[in-house]
């Protein structure tokens, strides 16, 4: 662009060559007033720059399961890395093959996560779960972190709690 301009005003600039150097000085500076460098800004993080690492449970780990008997609690903790500006999280947990997700949970905001229930996951649904966590940010969800898998343990392998 620079080019065009230098070299459609040919003839101006070898009769006036002053002109050429007044050209080039306009063309070089800054449109903007400098701003002052003295205090960095913070680079601006939008939902599609962030996306949640998972980081518990790891992937293949084996997970709680309740009791039928319903004298022990089904204990799941997910934990990912917090996203810098996030305002919430949304984290859903699914088995594979299953309808809708055990947990679909928004408005969650701190980067973990502890179901805690008096319930328990039969046998044949306890193998091949997955989890994924998104966060929100200005009001935008950014995309889902990649899938963890782990699986559950066989029901009542946990001993009867003490009663609470």
């Amino acid at each position: 662009m620079r080019r065009l301009i230098i070299w459609g005003h040919q003839r101006l600039l070898r009769r006036w060559p002053a002109i050429g150097f007044a050209i080039a000085a306009a063309i070089a500076m800054p449109s903007q007033p400098l701003q002052s460098q003295s205090s960095p800004q913070p680079f601006p993080v939008s939902a599609a720059t962030c996306v949640p690492a998972a980081l518990r449970p790891k992937a293949g780990a084996v997970m709680d399961n309740g009791r039928t008997d319903s004298r022990d609690r089904k204990i799941w903790q997910f934990d990912w890395a917090d996203c810098p500006q996030a305002s919430e999280y949304h984290l859903k947990v699914q088995g594979k093959g299953t309808s809708k997700p055990l947990i679909d949970a928004t408005g969650l905001f701190n980067s973990e996560y502890e179901h805690n229930k008096r319930s328990y996951i039969a046998d044949r649904y306890r193998l091949n779960w997955s989890w994924k966590v998104r966060a929100k940010i200005a009001g935008s969800w950014g995309p889902w972190s990649a899938p963890r898998q782990f699986e559950v343990e066989p029901i009542n392998t946990d001993p009867p709690a003490i009663a609470e």
